[in-house]
């Protein structure tokens, strides 16, 4: 789980550990400047559909593809070009396989993060023309940005390019309704548990396999489907970490047909699998944990690639490397410790905040930016799950290169779940 260090083991060993995070750290800079950049991390509800209304959504396109030419032809016999934009998570590739049925197999795909959104629209949709169109799904549309979105929405809309939005988070009231004018059809629905469900409507009733993904992202699996389940789980999980844009449009069109896989998905698999064990036994550790001013025990999950932990010897630890869990090591955690609700510390400036044995927390009032002690913070997600964004400082960013505790950005948002929950 990674290389523990003493304090007592000289000021020489840190230096070099240092000196060796500077060099990881630059060289992922001059990958990511070297490697096509691709980006990744509500309400007209709609209980039933005319054909009509089927057919006018899968008239809408989506992205295009490094491997694969978008280009198709429309019920009127033009070439028009369909992009999709979806999460990096469960339910964002569950709702890119269901639309992938819905168009068709050559409409290209994109991931995307809510703080990249507005960025995936530009560059998807640069020098698309009339009858083109863009799907986007499990992505909420943040609030700070409004303004922004609806300029390049309206700028599309002029040039007659679809747009089709489906998502299942809450939108602030009247967002909902300002930008569904800018839309071909925008439908949010939050009584929904995942925007999967959402697509699934708009489907042939007899559509089994849309049934069965839809099991396997509600944690629905029937008994014979068990192997499959597990399999496939294994496999997103370790997209969702990776974030690899190819690796996971591949994948997807494997998953949107049942196709074997082969090879690379039994790899996934198996990458998946140790990824869950690295979980496991980091949701055993005993986290720091803090009382809050509702008197809720608040557990703080450090699983940065460098953190400071203690042996069971009460020794001070330097921890570098080793596995990073996955998402469900907040939920196992929380069980194993009585956690009422966790923050998870991916790194410095990314967390994530789950519910744990307390139903009754809901995280929705933390939705919007704010700013506490000179940094900014951005939240947004689910009423029982939100993501949360730093915007550090340059100095901020420098510091956190050589920190190993956590940081004062950290901290202040500690403090405010403290005082708020």
């Amino acid at each position: 789980m990674g290389v523990g260090i003493s304090l007592t083991s000289g000021a020489f060993i840190l230096f070099l550990l240092l000196m060796f995070e500077l060099y990881l750290h630059a060289g992922r800079q001059i990958v990511r400047s070297s490697r096509k950049t691709v980006d990744h991390e509500p309400h007209r509800s709609m209980h039933e559909n005319t054909e009509a209304e089927i057919e006018d959504l899968t008239a809408i396109p989506e992205d295009s593809s490094p491997q694969l030419s978008p280009m198709m032809t429309d019920r009127s016999g033009r070439l028009v070009r369909k992009w999709i934009i979806t999460h990096t998570d469960f339910d964002g590739f569950t709702s890119g396989a269901l639309l992938l049925r819905l168009l068709e197999p050559r409409a290209a795909i994109h991931f995307s993060s809510p703080a990249q959104l507005l960025k995936t629209i530009n560059d998807v949709t640069s020098g698309s023309i009339e009858g083109d169109s863009v799907h986007i799904a499990d992505l909420a549309l943040q609030p700070h940005k409004e303004h922004e979105f609806a300029d390049v929405l309206h700028d599309l809309k002029t040039r007659g390019i679809l747009v089709t939005w489906i998502d299942h988070h809450e939108w602030p009231r009247g967002l909902i309704d300002r930008i569904d004018t800018l839309c071909h059809r925008l439908i949010v629905d939050p009584a929904e548990r995942t925007a999967a469900a959402i697509i699934r409507r708009f489907l042939p009733d007899n559509d089994t396999y849309a049934d069965r993904l839809i099991r396997f992202v509600q944690n629905r699996s029937s008994a014979s489907e068990r192997d499959w389940d597990r399999r496939w789980r294994m496999v997103m999980a370790e997209l969702s970490y990776r974030r690899d844009s190819e690796l996971s449009e591949t994948v997807l069109r494997i998953w949107a047909t049942d196709e074997p896989g082969g090879i690379l998905l039994s790899h996934l698999a198996r990458q998946g699998e140790k990824r869950e064990k690295a979980t496991h036994i980091i949701a055993t550790h005993r986290h720091r944990c803090e009382m809050t001013a509702g008197q809720r025990n608040l557990l703080v999950i450090d699983v940065r690639s460098r953190r400071l932990e203690r042996d069971t010897r009460g020794r001070t630890l330097y921890v570098i490397g080793g596995a990073q869990p996955s998402l469900m090591v907040g939920m196992e955690a929380c069980r194993n410790q009585k956690g009422d609700l966790c923050l998870i510390v991916w790194d410095d400036f990314r967390y994530s905040v789950y519910r744990g044995l307390d139903p009754g927390i809901e995280f929705t009032a933390l939705f919007g930016q704010r700013e506490l002690n000179g940094a900014v913070f951005r939240v947004g997600g689910h009423k029982y799950a939100v993501s949360v964004r730093v915007i550090p400082g340059l100095f901020s960013r420098i510091q956190a290169l050589f920190r190993w505790r956590l940081g004062p950005e950290t901290e202040s948002f500690i403090r405010l779940l403290k005082d708020y929950f």
